[in-house]
């Protein structure tokens, strides 16, 4: 019985490295998402924001995504990146703030004490995860060896992360 138990507790763990991280997947907004930018008729470009906690191949492959479901939004179905920017860095939070700021931190014996500062001001960073693509769609599929298929893209992307 014991032997069960701990073979059970060994298989949930196991399980638990395998979940998708914490995808957010939708237009841009407090927790990151898409944006695209029409460019002509057959261009776009396809800006995709993580939040902090998402690794940047999951942005990465979100940019992707969107970038398919752009195309064939448009009525076509194939799509070529022509310009991939990792646009990944240091973000500027709450730039704005100024005079006390506390936080809780541990010590060595591992008990909480608040610390204090003052400030006449300071700033938050963050590291976002953040990837743009420049693409071009066809209705047909063209004679580049780069070409995507945005239908099986989508259908990818969507079973890989659980959308």
């Amino acid at each position: 019985m014991r032997t069960g138990l701990v073979l059970l507790s060994i298989f949930v763990l196991g399980a638990c490295t395998t979940v998708p991280q914490d995808v957010a997947y939708g237009p841009y907004g407090p927790q990151g998402g898409y944006s695209e930018l029409m460019r002509t008729d057959r261009t776009f470009a396809v800006r995709y924001t993580g939040h902090a906690r998402m690794a940047g191949s999951t942005v990465r492959d979100l940019a992707l995504l969107r970038c398919a479901e752009v195309t064939l939004a448009s009525g076509n179905s194939w799509f070529v990146i022509e310009e991939e920017v990792n646009e990944s860095g240091h973000d500027l939070l709450n730039t704005t703030m100024s005079g006390v700021r506390q936080t809780q931190v541990r010590d060595q014996s591992n008990r909480t004490v608040t610390r204090t500062e003052s400030s006449a001001q300071f700033s938050e960073t963050e590291f976002i995860s953040q990837y743009l693509y420049e693409i071009r769609c066809f209705r047909e599929k063209p004679e580049l060896s780069a070409a995507k298929d945005a239908a099986a893209v989508v259908a990818d992307m969507k079973t890989k992360y659980g959308l």
